[in-house]
């Protein structure tokens, strides 16, 4: 029997750029839909927003954006924040982890990753860079990003918010700006 698939792009977006955004839309076009599921790094401290404004900000981002859901299961339990977790809720459902090639090079250091490795299928979004070389296996997809060609990362947002804004969607940024300002007042 076949289970019905569920595409699901995990991370920080602390903040959420273009890249992802490049990514979402391209799964979006493929598949039909994208459960976007913000996380809490547990390697990382808090960076620019709190795990809740940076889900009502991508919420109110894709609320209009027809098989685009945006999760708040990091908030009902931080044990989402490990994609084990997720595998289990959705047990009914097939798991595609949609990821960026920087979070498939970890992808072996998830927590009980030997548990989840041979139960899902990946679909990883590898820059152009040349010698550069994601290893294939036979439950990940390989796809080319060539809208995700430069070096983006939530890092570099991070470092400098006003000099990269055209790295973030303009209304992601517009919501962060004014998230910030309110936790500032």
């Amino acid at each position: 029997m076949n289970q019905e698939k569920l595409y699901v792009f995990g991370g920080s977006f602390d903040p959420f750029h273009i890249g992802h955004e490049a990514i979402v839309s391209a799964v979006l076009k493929e598949y039909g839909q994208v459960l976007i599921i913000p996380t809490q790094n547990p390697w990382k401290p808090v960076g620019l927003l709190s795990l809740n404004k940076r889900i009502e900000i991508l919420k109110e981002f894709y609320k209009d954006q027809k098989g685009a859901e945006v999760s708040d299961l990091c908030l009902q339990d931080p044990e989402f924040n490990y994609m084990y977790k997720v595998v289990e809720h959705y047990s009914h459902k097939k798991i595609v982890f949609v990821m960026g090639e920087d979070s498939y090079k970890s992808f072996p250091q998830w927590k009980n990753y030997d548990e989840i490795k041979d139960i899902v299928d990946v679909i990883v979004f590898k820059r152009n860079r040349d010698g550069l070389a994601v290893p294939n296996a036979p439950r990940v997809r390989v796809l080319p990003m060539s809208l995700y060609q430069n070096e983006i990362s939530s890092t570099v947002c991070r470092q400098n918010l006003k000099k990269n804004k055209h790295l973030i969607p303009l209304k992601i940024f517009e919501l962060m700006e004014k998230a910030i300002n309110e936790e500032k007042a």
